[in-house]
């Protein structure tokens, strides 16, 4: 599954993780907004047989 328009090799698959502070994502769950200064990280593998 990818989210991303950008065709992967044949074979592969690629995972994205998104990690985020957990304050900051209950304020997200409560505004609607993320709060000034977020941070997020974002790991990508690939996975391929």
């Amino acid at each position: 599954m990818s989210y991303s328009a950008k065709p992967t090799p044949a074979g592969q698959s690629i995972f994205d993780n998104v990690f985020v502070n957990p304050s900051a994502y209950q304020s997200f769950l409560t505004s609607g907004t993320w709060p000034d200064k977020s941070v997020f990280i974002l790991e990508k593998r690939v996975a391929a047989s």
